[in-house]
């Protein structure tokens, strides 16, 4: 049984131009111990779906409309989307845990880092005092901080990206939860501490049999870290499946083109053309009839113009595959 099962999740934003839906009827799954990789361009939807998970899209305008979010952990299965807030509240920072782009909305700038730490035991496990501080102290060492006992005394200001980084991560692991969302956690971190967040997420991946959901528009990222690929655009997922079979035999035309926009180095050593996608990603509150990607999409036909195309079901190396194009690739030109 899955850790997570997100199934035809709809999350809509009521504005004054209309209704935009951020979220269109999304499924993926998430397993212990896995790294499923959420990715797209900016504005498909990626962040939104991972806030929507944990309810923390602001409401209004935003809000889930449709769909079910089912969390199960223990001998328990609860649909979060129907979870009262309370419940939202005991379950955030506990079972699952989130880890934002940018450390410093997610730390407070007057308090130090041991009080903040602290906090989270305290709220979820009920510790204070000396037991809790020792917590965190050995949660600060397991994620590298160096000098982690004088570092509790620290504001996050007197911390570098990559140490601030690191207590997030802390914070979010405090309480051995089930889930661990990472919604962009290198973008603003220069490659070599990059490289170390990641390892660092991995290697407790596996220590503790976390699942992952790992959103990012990086496919260097996605290639070390994912398990799994599930491709959005414009608020829908339009493929997903293995790691290996994403990269190897992506089989919608938007995947491929990410895939061409990137270097490689197996390919006349890396000093390969790189091909921008034409045109932009429509606005969610405008979306094109049928398929969204269609404008920019060098294998449209008619159909792709006229109707959304169905999902399928398919088997690439023995994995799960699922797209959505009324255009195989065997029938491409």
């Amino acid at each position: 049984m899955a850790l997570l099962e997100v199934e035809d999740l709809q999350t809509h934003f009521f504005t004054e131009e209309g209704v935009v839906k951020a979220v269109d009827g999304v499924s993926f799954s998430v397993d212990r111990g896995e790294v499923v990789c959420l990715v797209g361009e900016s504005g498909s939807g990626k962040s939104v779906t991972s806030l929507s998970v944990l309810r923390l899209v602001p409401d209004p305008p935003g809000r889930i409309v449709g769909g079910a979010i089912r969390f199960h952990h223990g001998d328990e299965t609860e649909d979060l989307a129907k979870a009262s807030e309370a419940r939202m509240r005991s379950i955030r920072g506990d079972r699952i845990a989130m880890i934002f782009q940018d450390p410093m909305t997610s730390l407070n700038p007057y308090m130090r880092i041991g009080q903040q730490l602290a906090e989270v035991l305290e709220v979820h496990q009920n510790l204070r005092g000396d037991e809790a501080r020792k917590r965190c102290l050995e949660m600060l060492e397991a994620v590298g901080i160096p000098g982690a006992a004088s570092r509790l005394d620290d504001h996050p200001h007197q911390l570098s990206g990559g140490m601030r980084q690191r207590v997030v991560i802390a914070m979010a692991l405090l309480c051995a939860p089930d889930l661990l969302i990472a919604d962009e956690p290198t973008t603003a971190l220069d490659v070599t501490i990059q490289a170390q967040i990641l390892e660092l997420i991995e290697e407790r991946k596996e220590q503790m049999g976390v699942g992952v959901l790992f959103i990012t528009h990086d496919l260097g990222v996605v290639a070390k870290m994912a398990d799994r690929v599930a491709v959005m655009y414009a608020g829908r997922l339009v493929e997903q499946g293995s790691v290996d079979a994403i990269f190897e035999q992506p089989q919608h035309p938007y995947t491929e083109a990410l895939l061409r926009s990137i270097p490689r180095v197996d390919t006349d050593g890396g000093r390969g053309r790189l091909e921008a996608i034409d045109g932009l990603p429509p606005s969610p509150a405008k979306l094109p009839p049928g398929c969204p990607f269609h404008p920019r999409c060098r294998y449209a036909e008619d159909r792709c113009r006229e109707r959304f195309p169905e999902r399928r079901d398919l088997e690439l190396d023995g994995h799960a595959h699922q797209v959505s194009c009324h255009v195989p690739p065997k029938e491409r030109g």
